[in-house]
């Protein structure tokens, strides 16, 4: 007999006392993780140095305590909403392109040339904001486990967006060559 914990609004389903719920509940936490380190393994192994750049000047480790609190996060947030039927299972494969936009962003932007490294951090984000609408569409408390990985990493990319936009200008941009 599976049994659900449920906050005031019947909302947020917390864990199911059965072994199947509890163990479906650990892998959706920690895969989000195992792909983070697997990616980084990999990276290492082919020498593709990940871009990192965290927000308002701070230490590069705050990124990386920002994806151990994050990734979990969203892959229980994957897991709430997969369990919501059809429209559950679309939303959690929102997550998990989240998830992994989210992972393999700092490789490629390693790669990417500066029009790139505006656009693509957007992307996820907008990735992001998706998800979280399809999620708290059918579980608030799945939207609530997104939030603040979203507002960091949005935080990040809007700013680096702005600064982008703010002083790039194309290759292809009108030059004056009568000026010596």
């Amino acid at each position: 007999m599976a049994t659900t914990w449920t906050n005031h609004n019947h909302d947020l389903a917390i864990a199911h006392t059965d072994v199947r719920g509890v163990i479906t509940l650990g892998l959706s936490a920690a895969l989000p993780m195992a792909g983070y380190f697997a990616a980084d393994m990999l990276g290492d192994a082919m020498g593709v140095m990940p871009v990192v750049t965290p927000p308002m000047g701070l230490p590069e480790w705050t990124v990386a305590a920002a994806m151990m609190l994050t990734l979990p996060m969203w892959g229980v947030a994957r897991w709430l909403v997969g369990q919501r039927g059809p429209a559950g299972r679309s939303a959690s494969r929102w997550i998990v392109a989240l998830i992994a936009g989210v992972i393999l962003l700092p490789f490629a932007l390693s790669v990417a040339n500066p029009l790139m490294m505006g656009l693509l951090p957007m992307l996820v984000l907008l990735t992001g904001v998706v998800a979280a609408m399809r999620a708290s569409a059918l579980s608030g408390g799945a939207a609530l486990l997104l939030a603040p990985g979203l507002l960091w990493f949005g935080l990040g990319s809007l700013i680096g967006f702005t600064t982008l936009a703010g002083g790039w200008s194309p290759p292809f941009a009108l030059v004056d060559h009568n000026k010596h």
